[in-house]
């Protein structure tokens, strides 16, 4: 890069774009087409989505981009300088889609946001500013001002409401509300045990809206099976109402009741779903993280799996911590059958078909994903180029991850 008339070569002193609390754990989603895009202000060229990540350069403000992919942080984008096209990571508050590069702004009443991950709330637009506080992951904000990097929002915490400014980077705007207040005409009322994702559709795998706060009251629309419940919720933030999803296991209806169909898997506990839900959540942000055999992620920088780096990577961010190798991860936890396996178990597999001393020699982990009533078990994990962290299904008695199962480990406590 050093020959590069257009691209701005760093001095000694840079000003890093983030805080390197942000140069963690990172999973990119990849576009279906490169998108154009335009830096709104100079910005580092980095080797790879970090802030401790080597400096290729500078782009100057204004420059054209395509993005490849990116995750809630950093961008994965190309740029071309003196015929030669160069591919780094740029954070994500320093560019602009190609003709949505100007401010906007609207008024509360007809935008809400959801934080999608924990944020500095700012008296200014600007890192150099003071921080008023922390914005929760699911907190809704009222969306006054939409700029290029930042928005102006309003929050409500304690019965206040406070005005400040949050990167654009750290929130998503909700769909659009239902009615102002919840009625008995909603459906029944009930109050929620503990925190819970509030979810677009009932699965695991939809978006989370945001976070029911525990003590909140919702209104039951609809139970949908054993698991899931259609409810509405009055933000007290934003002062609307919003349809979506939640478990079965996390309200109680006003009049004292538990949900009213009965849960089908009677060994899956409240308590026990309270402490595997976040490993899900945690291994579904991964979701496409593509797959090399020995890849450590951010450890070696390669920000890829194996099966081995991608379940020591994701029980580690909820405190469980698992050697590196598939098979010393099988010597720990105690051993559990297949039959009562449960979310967040750990399944293991020889897959290749080899043997040492007589034994079969493990070769692939996977998480325990879900646990359907005619025993089939969905697998959450990475095992292949081209794929990378996805979900397989493992039939009761026939199929290649069946064919090739060992025997399952529980590791949460």
């Amino acid at each position: 890069m050093k020959n590069l008339k257009n691209l701005k070569i760093m001095k000694k002193k840079s000003v890093a774009i983030l805080s390197t609390v942000l140069a963690g754990t990172l999973a990119f989603g990849g576009m279906a087409a490169a998108q154009t895009a335009v830096t709104t202000g100079t910005v580092n060229f980095r080797t790879a989505p970090s802030t401790s990540a080597s400096i290729m350069g500078t782009l100057p403000k204004g420059a054209t981009i395509d993005v490849l992919a990116s995750n809630d942080y950093w961008s994965k984008v190309t740029y071309e300088s003196n015929g030669k096209t160069y591919t780094g990571y740029i954070s994500n508050s320093f560019y602009d889609f190609a003709g949505n590069n100007t401010t906007t702004s609207s008024t509360s009443e007809d935008k809400t946001g959801v934080i999608t991950s924990s944020v500095n709330f700012r008296t200014e637009p600007s890192t150099s500013s003071s921080v008023i506080g922390q914005l929760p992951k699911g907190a809704y904000v009222g969306v006054l001002i939409e700029g290029n990097s930042w928005s102006k929002v309003t929050y409500e915490s304690n019965g206040k409401t406070y005005t400040g400014y949050i990167s654009n980077s750290y929130y998503e705007l909700t769909s659009a509300p239902l009615n102002d207040t919840v009625t008995n005409q909603d459906g029944k009322q009930a109050v929620i045990l503990s925190s819970v994702n509030f979810r677009t559709s009932p699965s695991l795998d939809s978006t989370v809206i945001g976070q029911i706060p525990k003590g909140s009251t919702i209104a039951v629309l609809e139970e949908v099976d054993s698991s899931w419940s259609q409810v509405v919720y009055h933000s007290p933030t934003s002062g609307k109402q919003y349809e979506g999803y939640i478990s079965n296991l996390y309200y109680q209806y006003s009049d004292g009741q538990a949900s009213s169909t009965p849960i089908q898997n009677t060994s899956v506990s409240t308590d026990w779903l309270l402490k595997s839900d976040p490993i899900m959540a945690t291994g579904l942000k991964y979701w496409g993280v593509e797959y090399r055999l020995g890849a450590d992620y951010d450890k070696d920088g390669s920000y890829r799996f194996d099966c081995s780096s991608y379940t020591q990577k994701v029980y580690g961010e909820n405190g469980i911590q698992l050697y590196r190798d598939s098979r010393q991860q099988a010597t720990q936890g105690t051993y559990v059958k297949r039959s009562e396996v449960r979310p967040g178990d750990l399944a293991f597999f020889a897959t290749q078909g080899d043997y040492v001393n007589g034994e079969p020699r493990i070769d692939h982990v996977a998480i325990i994903k879900e646990v359907k009533t005619d025993g089939t078990i969905i697998l959450l994990h990475t095992y292949t180029e081209g794929v990378g962290v996805t979900t397989s299904t493992m039939r009761p008695n026939s199929g290649y991850w069946n064919d090739t199962f060992l025997f399952a480990k529980r590791v949460i406590k």
